[in-house]
């Protein structure tokens, strides 16, 4: 009897764990048969730069954040040195931070509100998109939210600490984590000024100074500051590849939440959530102000500064970021006096998350729309991609190059190898060193300054190597060709055709330029 009791009791904390169980379960299924090569492969590939020892930043280009490339070169080590790796620890961390939003929400409110917040949130995005720095940065805001309500003299330490954490996973958090600390202490301190008040503000601020810190003598130490400040300008060459503004930007994103996300909500129902709950956390930060509610100012203002970050609209960066202000909403909700109003805003809510659900289970990604789990049955022989099942003719390609790659290694002495595709699985194959930092090339921006600025004089490097007879290249198009002079094979190389589509479609083919005395048997 009191085991039965003690699972009554305990009855939404289980619902809860179980909920996430099974999405996340869902998760790693759907991931096996995801084919990115870009995306999920320039993840790969850092982590494996990494513990080849490859100096971050300067041979190694880190889009993002330096503790994600460390995260997941630890994933490698501990989970195995795959692909499937980073798919599990991305859903880890999502999957906590979905756990801890739970534990924040049985704070403020009450256990079975907590367990509906889960459910909002799983219901509309079910599936990681990608096992991007996203997710791991979300995960530290969620625990610096869950540190800072419990309000003992520690966790504002720990607020600002994991605050640190999250810039480290993805740099381009800063700002609307610096704007969240300014707005707030400023409120906080200026309301009601005491001693006490003032000493929590500064552990928050120190919290937040000492990992960045530590980052920055590391940079210094290893003499990798002025290379690592180069990466600040991405941000803008984005905004120069795309030919828009920031300010445009601004004007498109209220724009869309404040009438696309209602008038497309049967397309793109994952929207209206976010929606919701942008409206409600700026319609009642100066309730929580006057009130002096500081937790709920904390995740109003945090859950608003994170627009900055999911300012383009895609779903996966909105739930990584602006969704954390559904804490608010919940609360808002909970506490409204009318029973009839809580009820019914709670079963739109609900209804909305089953709508999202059912009719886009994989939460509108493109990439998972396009997967043919009946006919993906095919597993690379290639260890790095042993979980993965994928299209027989992707599998070929990945196939052919790691042949192609132990063949001429057995039979040569080469140390480079360079992928002049947009599929970074092939950069995860060779393993060799590169010269370009970007172990990628886009067709359509080679000759602009977001791929020029990271690759100097790559061709003259790389013509250099090919007279040397030491490097191995792979060429898509005219990828070999570049307004600033082209990279020119001598009769010492030769090279394979491979199909990178399957035979019913025009042919794309990738060559594979080698040696020709390593002397391959077809």
């Amino acid at each position: 009897m009191k085991k039965f009791n003690f699972f009554i009791e305990k009855k939404y904390n289980f619902l809860t764990l179980i909920t996430i169980l099974l999405f996340s379960l869902l998760s790693l299924h759907i991931y096996q048969f995801v084919y990115d090569g870009h995306h999920h492969g320039l993840m790969l590939s850092n982590a494996i730069d990494l513990l080849n020892l490859k100096k971050p930043y300067t041979e190694i280009y880190i889009q993002y954040g330096f503790l994600t490339t460390i995260i997941h070169a630890l994933a490698l080590i501990l989970f195995g040195n795959n692909l499937f790796s980073l798919h599990l620890v991305t859903v880890i961390f999502y999957s906590f931070s979905i756990f801890f939003i739970f534990l924040i929400v049985k704070e403020l409110i009450n256990k079975k509100i907590a367990s509906i917040t889960v459910f909002f949130l799983l219901f509309n995005h079910p599936v990681p998109w990608l096992p991007w720095s996203n997710y791991i940065a979300y995960f530290f805001i969620i625990l610096s939210i869950f540190f800072i309500i419990k309000k003992s003299n520690y966790n504002y330490l720990w607020t600002g600490l994991f605050l640190g954490f999250c810039v480290l996973a993805r740099q381009d958090y800063f700002i609307p984590i610096f704007i969240t600390l300014f707005i707030y202490n400023l409120i906080y301190l200026l309301i009601d000024i005491k001693i006490n008040k003032l000493f929590n503000s500064c552990k928050i601020i120190v919290g937040f100074i000492t990992p960045i810190f530590f980052f920055f003598i590391y940079l210094y130490s290893n003499g990798l500051f002025i290379i690592w400040k180069k990466y600040l300008i991405l941000p803008s060459l984005y905004l120069e590849l795309n030919n828009v503004s920031i300010l445009d930007y601004i004007i498109n994103y209220i724009k869309f939440f404040l009438s696309d996300s209602f008038i497309n909500f049967v397309n793109m129902p994952q929207y209206l959530l976010i929606s919701i709950i942008l409206i409600i956390n700026t319609l009642f930060l100066t309730i929580f102000i006057a009130r002096k509610q500081y937790s709920l100012i904390f995740i109003s203002v945090m859950s608003l500064s994170l627009s900055s970050v999911g300012i383009s609209t895609e779903l996966f960066r909105l739930y990584t970021s602006v969704s954390v202000g559904i804490v608010v909403l919940v609360y808002i909700i909970s506490n409204t006096k009318s029973n009839y109003v809580r009820k019914f805003s709670f079963f739109f809510l609900l209804s909305i998350s089953i709508f999202s659900f059912t009719f886009y289970p994989l939460g509108n990604n493109k990439i998972f729309k396009k997967i043919n789990i009946i006919n993906q049955k095919n597993t690379p022989k290639s260890l790095l991609f042993t979980h993965n099942k994928w299209l027989n003719y992707k599998v070929s390609v990945l196939d052919k190059i790691n042949h192609l790659k132990e063949n001429i290694l057995n039979n040569c002495k080469i140390e480079y190898a360079e992928n002049l595709t947009f599929d970074n699985y092939f950069t995860n194959i060779l393993n060799l060193n590169r010269v370009r930092l970007v172990p990628h090339i886009k067709a359509d921006v080679k000759n602009l300054r977001i791929d020029k600025f990271f690759n100097e004089n790559f061709i003259s490097r790389i013509n250099s190597l090919i007279l040397q007879e030491n490097i191995i290249i792979l060429v898509t198009g005219n990828n070999h060709i570049y307004e600033s002079g082209n990279i020119i094979f001598n009769d010492m190389y030769t090279f394979k055709e491979i199909y990178l589509n399957s035979l019913n479609t025009k042919p794309q083919l990738l060559r594979f330029y080698y040696p020709s005395k390593c002397n391959i048997k077809s």
